[in-house]
């Protein structure tokens, strides 16, 4: 119906699209819609009556009306799904057209609660099948649709997480898929600013008070609640969502909104600031390793095309001392310290961030930085492993003159602590003199004595975190050559939650291998996941509605077997390898545009030996049908 622009703005073509689009909807009346075809385009508005007239015609739709009038849950049939998405684009057009002023509240009276009713329990679940994409895609563009008319109505800045969960009924899941849909095509023509407005949103869905909202009641006392459970729910809610990004694709979404130029520094900035969120701990490593791996996929779109000039460009105006160069250093920190937290996590990706960490190291130690910004690019270059070789960047970072690096060492414990440098580079960093070598022996000396006070409390530190973290049985990583632990400001500290994983070399009950890899050798790029998948969601009940968060809980719950080799994804579109290596079509897909290699097993592998596993998409399928009519249950019950 729409035509798409030639520099990826969507423009509506003319009134002629917009009259068939409403003819389409079988309930606007022909000489209406015909009116709009003889108005002059665009800016100019439409007759207040006309607008009127359309929009009522639309809102009384019969589908849309029985919607709003029945009490409770109620399933559309999937043969109404194309109309119902007819007249809410319509409905958006109309509205792009002729503005929200005077008919807003009735519009969202209107539809309030039609996401809900449409989506019973049963249903939802088959938004992940891969027998039902063309299904699953009607039901998420309706809820795509009511995004855009309810942005339009109140505005891009009022669009919270709050609400796009509300749209959700509350699924994490399925709050993710809309908000990557919208991305993908945000409207016609588009609402400023709603793509970047949505990468904040999901950055929101990140953060700590959102995953306390999700996992305890608005009306319980959370100041109730014990800072261990608190940390046990952020883990587990970052590892789930996780693997709701990687499932719904939302970086490859994030990288295509980034190619417009003029909002592609705030993807980036909200997209980092995401990753951040769940990577930038020692205790993150399930989240960060799901996101690093999916990373490692897209790594020469995200990595050489956005994130390399992002860098550089902060890199190069974060000299001096101006407001803007202030500014700067503070972002290239934060996205560093973000990057070095992603190879801290995925040893696998280091080899690709290897040549970028070492030019952003390269011409921080040559250039005039601060000791903060040289700090935090020894730091990610160590963790690429750049300081391995000791080549030309550890010459380059080795004559740096002994000042600065008595500058770099006084903040190198503030801008990146040592747990954040992984362990093998440690020694190497202090061989540097980027580190400052503790001596508590060195009695009289007041720098000594500083330094021995300093290493006395971080041992303190380290022991009320081992006393806490014993009680989330989780061992947490000590190392008696840590001279100081020290937190920035924006750093998450989270622990990690994992559970019983099997031994590959165990073999299942009925003497039959638990997978049907173990006998192959993970020699490849990425090797195998090795992580188990996050705990479900808590089920909670708010007055006389219950959020199960159906979708979210059968990511958590799938079986091993249905899972990408990528990033634990459940496989929309399974295909194998010659060896039999399970991965997600379109995952596998972008990996081999650029890696002609297995990236488990590390054999030589093209597009044509990919083999559709059709049993495996249909047991896929079954599980899910049968998921859904559990949920019916127990909904009932």
């Amino acid at each position: 119906t729409f035509r798409h622009g030639e520099r990826g703005a969507w423009l509506m073509a003319d009134n002629g699209d917009l009259q068939r689009v409403l003819l389409l909807s079988g309930v606007v009346p022909s000489d209406v819609a015909a009116s709009w075809y003889v108005l002059p385009p665009p800016p100019t508005p439409p007759p207040e009556g006309l607008a009127r007239a359309t929009l009522e015609a639309l809102l009384n739709e019969p589908l849309i009306a029985y919607l709003a009038a029945v009490e409770g849950p109620c399933e559309v049939a999937e043969t109404a799904f194309p109309q119902l998405c007819t007249v809410l684009n319509a409905l958006d057009a109309v509205l792009s057209r002729a503005g929200t002023d005077g008919i807003s509240e009735r519009i969202c009276q209107r539809l309030d609660d039609i996401a809900t009713k449409a989506f019973p329990p049963r249903t939802s679940p088959m938004i992940l099948a891969p027998s039902s994409s063309a299904v699953a895609a009607r039901r998420i563009d309706v809820l795509r649709l009511l995004l855009l008319i309810l942005v339009r109505c109140a505005g891009v800045e009022r669009l919270t997480s709050r609400e796009l969960l509300s749209l959700a009924a509350g699924d994490l899941a399925i709050a993710v898929a809309v908000a990557t849909a919208t991305m993908r095509e945000p409207a016609t023509p588009a609402v400023p600013h709603l793509q970047v407005r949505l990468c904040q949103v999901l950055y929101e869905l990140s953060t700590p008070q959102v995953s306390a909202e999700m996992a305890t009641h608005p009306e319980e006392d959370s100041g109730n609640t014990p800072i261990e459970e608190r940390l046990r729910m952020h883990i587990a809610h970052s590892h789930r969502l996780a693997l709701c990004l990687v499932q719904f694709k939302v970086i490859n979404s994030a990288c295509v909104c980034a190619e417009d130029a003029q909002q592609r520094g705030a993807i980036l900035v909200h997209t980092l600031r995401l990753i951040h969120n769940l990577t930038a701990s020692q205790h993150l490593s399930s989240s960060g390793r799901v996101i690093a791996r999916h990373l490692a996929v897209l790594w020469p779109r995200f990595g050489f095309r956005f994130l390399a000039p992002h860098l550089r460009r902060l890199l190069t105006t974060a000299e001096g001392c101006s407001r803007a160069a202030h500014q700067a250093q503070r972002e290239l920190r934060r996205d560093l310290r973000t990057l070095g937290w992603v190879l801290h996590h995925c040893h696998e990706l280091r080899q690709y961030a290897r040549p970028l960490c070492a030019e952003l190291a390269m011409k921080a130690a040559k250039g005039n930085h601060t000791p903060e910004t040289l700090a935090v690019a020894v730091g990610a270059a160590a963790n690429s492993g750049a300081l391995e070789d000791r080549g030309p960047l550890y010459h380059a970072l080795d004559s740096v003159d002994i000042g600065r690096k008595a500058a770099v060492c006084e903040k190198f414990p503030v801008e990146s602590n040592r747990l954040w440098v992984i362990g093998e580079a440690w020694q190497v960093v202090e061989d540097l003199g980027f580190w400052p070598a503790c001596s508590a022996g060195a009695s009289g000396d007041p720098d000594a004595h500083d330094q021995a006070m300093a290493a006395q409390a971080a041992a303190a530190d380290l022991a009320a975190i081992a006393r806490l973290t014993g009680s989330l049985d989780f061992e947490f990583f000590d190392d008696p050559e840590c001279d100081a632990w020290d937190s920035y400001a924006d750093w998450d500290d989270h622990d990690d939650e994992w559970a019983e994983w099997p031994d590959l070399d165990d073999t299942a009950g009925n003497g039959e291998a638990p997978w049907e890899l173990q006998h192959l050798e993970a020699s490849g790029p990425l090797g195998f996941l090795c992580v188990p998948p996050p705990p479900p969601p808590p089920q909670r009940a708010t007055g006389q509605a219950s959020i199960r968060q159906e979708v979210t809980t059968l990511l958590c719950l799938a079986p091993e077997a249905f899972r990408c080799n990528f990033d634990g994804s459940l496989c929309l579109r399974p295909v194998r390898t010659p060896e039999g290596v399970l991965y997600d079509k379109e995952s596998i897909l972008a990996w081999l545009s650029w890696n002609k290699v297995c990236p488990v097993t590390g054999t030589a592998l093209g597009t044509e030996a990919l083999v559709e596993d059709a049993d495996m998409g249909q047991g896929i399928s079954a599980w899910l049908a049968a998921s859904g009519e559990a949920s019916v249950m127990a909904s009932y019950q």
